[in-house]
């Protein structure tokens, strides 16, 4: 009778490892469908949790339930006179076929976060989604006309339909007309309205803060100070790049338009650019 228990509790063990292996595994294929797809962070987290406690359970009642009891049941059956067979090929296969299934599904739901760490290839390293005619809008979908913003002031501005795409994130500014005299490009600043790259030339953090005093744009994170008088050019900090200026228009609506997508590529540099 205790024979036949322990071989029920072995089977039960076996079951709900392999379920928990089986949960791991979608768990895991949700995962990397959720960082694919750019879905909330908390799916994300939430899949990713659930694939390593599923994951762990089943290996917890791998080692503790089966194994062990495997274990006891071979020495029993070493000692005894007659012994003990059971038909336990096919699920032992199962419970490692599930393993192994579960074991793989999380190794290649790993990498999908490395993914986005790196930067994209092809066009996605010189293109935003800026493109001609695109109004230029706050983040709150609102499109601008050159007097909406005062002169002096500056805010993060992004294209009509792209709202919250970091690579197209964008400072829109408004200069005074003797500003715009050293501007290299001043024909692309209609009204004293220029628009740089919002993401630092040094190592692609945002750049967020304008000294009105001295016309100069401040990255943050490592100190980067850029000279809005001369098209933003680095002054101070380790960027050696000045941030991209984007060519505006205004429409005949009387919105500002970018005119094209920035003419070099936003960001840091790298491999096969200056």
């Amino acid at each position: 009778m205790s024979a036949k228990r322990s071989t029920d509790d072995r089977r039960r063990a076996e079951r709900t490892a392999s379920v928990s292996f089986v949960v791991s595994a979608v768990a895991a294929a949700l995962f990397a469908l959720f960082v694919a797809f750019d879905l909330r962070t908390q799916f994300q987290g939430a899949a990713f949790g659930l694939a390593l406690g599923a994951m762990a359970v089943g290996a917890v009642i791998w080692s503790l339930r089966v194994l062990v009891q495997v274990q006891v049941e071979d020495k029993r059956d070493a000692s005894a006179d007659t012994p003990l067979v059971e038909n336990t090929p096919k699920r032992a296969s199962f419970l490692q076929t599930s393993a192994y299934v579960a074991l793989g599904a999380l190794s290649i739901a790993l990498l999908f976060p490395f993914r986005a760490l790196a930067p994209a290839y092809g066009s996605g390293l010189y293109r935003t989604k800026w493109r001609p005619g695109a109004r230029v809008v706050r983040d709150d979908g609102t499109p601008l006309r050159p007097t909406d913003i005062a002169v002096g002031s500056v805010m993060t501005v992004f294209p009509e339909g792209a709202i919250g795409d970091a690579s197209s994130a964008t400072l829109l500014l408004r200069l005074g007309w003797a500003t715009l005299q050293t501007i290299a490009h001043s024909s692309w600043c209609p009204r004293g309205c220029i628009a740089f790259s919002k993401v630092c030339t040094h190592a692609g953090c945002p750049v967020g803060v304008y000294r009105q005093s001295t016309q100069q744009l401040l990255c943050p994170c490592h100190q980067s100070v850029f000279d809005v008088a001369r098209s933003a050019a680095p002054v101070s900090g380790p960027a050696t790049r000045p941030l991209p200026q984007l060519p505006l228009v205004v429409g005949s609506d009387g919105y500002l338009r970018a005119s094209s997508d920035y003419l070099e590529p936003v960001g840091p540099g790298f491999w096969n650019r200056s």
